[in-house]
């Protein structure tokens, strides 16, 4: 009888993880499960092995998705992370495999927000965000999104600027007008302009109007004789009236002068009488009317003399004559020759003078007639009459 005899060879099992693989006896094997191989002793025998191929599982735990909101960072596996996605963790099982944890991180956005800028005047205010804002800056608020995150907005506030503007003051002359802010004025007082900057705001303009006087100033009336004229601001006038002249003062503004002028009436012609070497006649009014012509022999004219010496020559005359005088002792000295209603018709002072004084004068220009000669010093006046005549046809 034949005997066979065969070993059957038990080999220790061998553990893999699930996913991976192991070579057994010259393949490679992923699959739990007993494996052969028969091999030949040098006997000549057969000589089988196997072995146990055992898969051991290995675990994918997926936890609870983690949230947060951009900016913030949690703590995932013990790394603090902020960045959205999956993050895993691998650890080691009894058996020696993995077991994988995954967790997912969201992160849901926040919001910075710009909302259009706002503008007012200064002065006024604006609602923003809930509250009345006058003060130029940057304003926020803070709202929650859907998610729970922040979504934060903003505003500029621009305050612009109101303008009050004192413009130059104005003065005009009463009864004139000045053109203010599009508007003719006559009275004194300030004025107002509000205008519109380009950002909308008040720019208020302002100018005070202020009147100067003027003055309309009555002179003393003025009488003459009939035929006589007198210097009336400037122009000899014969014509009865009022005559104005109109003056400058320092302001600018007119400072008004007006006088009368009356004629009193020449009487009739005078008889003119002569009593020796005497004529007389008669006047009214301070004027006098020119007499027929009478003949008169003179045979000499004795000139009266002052203390001065004071001589007038020829004198009656036609409107020239002269006067000479002799002064000793330098003094001051005013000479005048009026007419009877006081007009001034040629002056002249004399300062610490000493000496003889001649002067030719022509008063041709003025009325035939009785004038006054002045000769004032610091003890008085002096007074010898001069008489003009029509000067007789050859």
């Amino acid at each position: 009888m034949l005997t066979v005899i065969t070993y059957s060879i038990i080999d220790p099992p061998v553990a893999i993880c699930s996913g991976d693989s192991a070579l057994i006896y010259g393949a490679y094997r992923n699959a739990a499960g007993t494996y052969y191989d028969s091999l030949i002793t040098t006997a000549g025998r057969d000589s089988v092995h196997s072995t146990a191929l055992i898969v051991n599982p290995i675990y994918s735990n997926t936890t609870p998705d983690e949230t947060i909101c951009d900016g913030d960072s949690v703590m995932i596996f013990g790394t603090c992370q902020k960045t959205d996605g999956t993050y895993y963790d691998s650890s080691i099982t009894a058996n020696g495999c993995d077991s994988i944890t995954t967790t997912t991180l969201i992160v849901n956005l926040t919001y910075n927000i710009t909302d259009p800028t706002v503008s007012i005047c200064s002065g006024d205010s604006a609602l923003i965000y809930g509250a009345f804002r006058a003060i130029a800056g940057i304003y926020y608020n803070s709202l929650t999104t859907i998610d729970g995150c922040d979504s934060v907005h903003s505003t500029i506030l621009i305050v612009d600027s109101v303008y009050s503007i004192s413009d130059p003051e104005v003065s005009i002359c009463d009864g004139d007008t000045a053109l203010i802010y599009v508007a003719y004025r006559t009275a004194a007082g300030t004025y107002y302009n509000s205008l519109t900057t380009v950002a909308g705001c008040d720019s208020v303009h302002s100018t005070v109007l202020t009147i100067k006087p003027t003055y309309s100033i009555s002179d003393p009336a003025i009488a003459i004789c009939s035929g006589y004229s007198t210097l009336i601001y400037g122009t000899y006038r014969t014509t009865a009236g009022t005559y104005y002249d109109s003056l400058t003062k320092v302001d600018g503004c007119d400072s008004i002068h007006l006088t009368v002028l009356s004629i009193n009436p020449n009487p009739s012609k005078p008889t003119i009488i002569q009593n020796g070497n005497t004529l007389s006649s008669t006047t009214a009014n301070s004027c006098s009317a020119i007499s027929a012509s009478l003949s008169v022999t003179i045979s000499s004219i004795r000139e009266y003399e002052s203390i001065y010496g004071l001589k007038i020559y020829p004198n009656p005359n036609t409107g020239e004559f002269n006067i000479v005088m002799n002064i000793t002792q330098a003094e001051n000295l005013e000479l005048k020759i009026v007419s009877n209603l006081g007009q001034v018709l040629f002056k002249e002072k004399l300062r610490r003078f000493k000496g003889i004084y001649e002067k030719q004068l022509d008063l041709n220009k003025y009325p035939v007639g009785i004038y006054n000669l002045l000769l004032i010093n610091k003890k008085g006046v002096i007074n010898k009459q001069i008489i003009i005549i029509e000067q007789l046809a050859e």
